[in-house]
């Protein structure tokens, strides 16, 4: 007589909740699977400038998915400036517009009075060790700055285009991710530096720059599966001009050329038994992707106390995002004050013009709160659109001011890195389609006046306009708003493999 001993399952207590320390991990494995880098290079050609479009072609992967968060725009980019030692150029978005200048001797000197901006040390940001150096601008405006609108075309003929794609990467990225991703990670990829030029000749440089693409489609949770696709997509980018790209110190930057150009991404390989079985899971179900999308609305132009009436026809909107830039700053490169012949790049920044109350209106409704007039209540009220209230991870790129009598600034936040926001998400529940409301017509009040000197006045943060510009404090200069929503889409691959976009 033969016996075994059963086999006995330990079933724990239903109504006893028991750590997952004491459980362990319930592991799951998926080996079909490998990944691949693709390397594509531009079908417009190698050498391209100023206002230029440069085309992508991505082939179809008969077993591919594009991974999320991996696809990069490789490049070289050749700058041409006149001559001349101590000469700056840089890519568009600093933050620091009025940060304190250096004198001959180890002390510094201030451009304007509101220069009162507590900077690292020169060698610290350029490596450039000159004797007496104290001061210097911090720069976060990287190789993006060169794009000014990105467009994916999928298969079937639908399209996705972001107009505006630097000011969005200068206004709006530095307020969602850390501070130090901007400064350290992004500086490192796309050249996020002053290049100076020592030698006093024509400064015509070349440099590499890697940037991480922010387009929505790529960077969502689900991957974009390219074999249920009927054929492949395309990619297109159009260049800036000279002055929306850059900055520049001493002389203007009169051209540059982008060279080395490629796509770079990751494809995710399945099995051909893999793939059979989705194609027969999404017979009657097609495969979606939620997207966390976005629509430029600008630029407007603006120089008074104004309503602008906007057109949305959204089906879920979650908040709208906007600031403005002086358009002063961009008629050139060239910032000329200087002292002792350090001359550095003017600044392409967000602030400045005079705007002392907003309000933002749904449909006719306002959905912003009464006495919008204190930078602190603006800074909450954005924080609030980009879901970042009470969350440490995430830290605007800032830099600590010194408050002076005149302004109660605490950072570089009202004069230079201004970003107003207004929310109307519902829920966050990444598993519902619309975490947003219908809105069809999107409302913007802006209210401005001339500045006056006054300590106890309206806290407005900036006080002043560029030293060295042609605007003064007794005029509101003409600015450029740009205005972006933000809203849900969902991209949809038919069983055909043709894709369409619900908004």
């Amino acid at each position: 007589m033969s016996y075994q001993v059963p086999a006995v399952d330990i079933e724990l207590p239903s109504n006893t909740n028991i750590p997952h320390a004491l459980t362990g991990d319930d592991l799951k494995i998926f080996s079909g699977a490998r990944c691949n880098t693709r390397y594509v290079q531009a079908a417009s050609g190698q050498n391209v400038g100023a206002g230029s479009n440069i085309l992508f072609n991505m082939p179809q992967e008969p077993f591919g998915y594009i991974k999320p968060n991996s696809m990069i725009l490789r490049g070289s980019v050749t700058v041409t400036q006149a001559g001349g030692a101590n000469n700056y150029w840089a890519f568009a978005g600093q933050p620091d517009p009025l940060s304190c200048y250096t004198s001959a001797v180890a002390t510094v000197t201030q451009v304007n009075a509101n220069s009162h901006y507590t900077s690292p040390l020169y060698s610290n940001i350029m490596g450039y060790s000159q004797s007496g150096n104290a001061g210097a601008v911090t720069a976060i405006g990287g190789a993006t700055s060169l794009l000014n609108r990105v467009s994916v075309t999928l298969p079937g003929g639908a399209s996705m285009t972001y107009n505006q794609h630097h000011h969005w990467r200068n206004a709006v990225t530095p307020h969602t991710l850390s501070k130090t991703y901007v400064e350290t990670e992004l500086r490192q990829l796309e050249n996020g530096a002053i290049n100076l030029n020592t030698s006093g000749s024509v400064a015509s440089r070349t440099r590499g720059f890697s940037c991480p693409l922010d387009i929505p489609l790529f960077n969502a949770d689900a991957a974009f599966p390219m074999l249920l696709t009927s054929g492949g997509m395309t990619v297109e980018f159009t260049t800036n001009s000279v002055n929306e790209a850059f900055s520049a110190g001493g002389a203007e930057l009169t051209s540059y050329s982008l060279s080395n150009l490629a796509l770079i991404y990751e494809v995710i390989i399945v099995t051909s038994e893999f793939k059979q079985a989705l194609v027969e899971a999404k017979r009657d179900r097609p495969y979606m992707i939620h997207v966390n999308d976005r629509m430029s609305l600008g630029p407007v132009v603006s120089n008074s106390s104004q309503r602008f009436n906007l057109g949305v026809s959204l089906s879920s909107m979650k908040c709208v995002l906007f600031t403005e830039m002086n358009q002063s700053q961009l008629s050139s490169t060239t910032y000329s004050t200087a002292t002792s012949g350090i001359v550095i790049p003017r600044d392409k920044f967000y602030g400045g013009t005079q705007i002392y109350q907003y309000n933002v209106y749904r449909d006719g409704m306002q959905i912003t709160p009464n006495y919008l007039t204190s930078d602190d209540l603006w800074y909450a009220e954005l924080n609030r659109a980009i879901g970042r209230v009470n969350d440490p991870a995430a830290t605007s790129c800032l830099y600590l001011t010194d408050p002076v009598d005149s302004s109660s600034e605490r950072t570089n936040y009202s004069r230079s890195q201004l970003l107003f926001g207004a929310t109307m998400q519902t829920i966050d529940d990444w598993s519902f389609a619309a975490q947003g409301v219908p809105v069809d017509q999107l409302s913007i009040e802006v209210l401005k006046r001339i500045l006056a000197a006054d300590p106890d006045g309206p806290n407005i943060g900036f006080i002043g306009v560029p030293a060295g510009s042609s605007t003064s404090g007794t005029v509101i200069p003409f600015a450029n708003m740009y205005i972006w929503a933000c809203y849900d889409s969902v991209v949809v691959i038919m069983p055909d493999g043709m894709c369409t976009i619900r908004r």
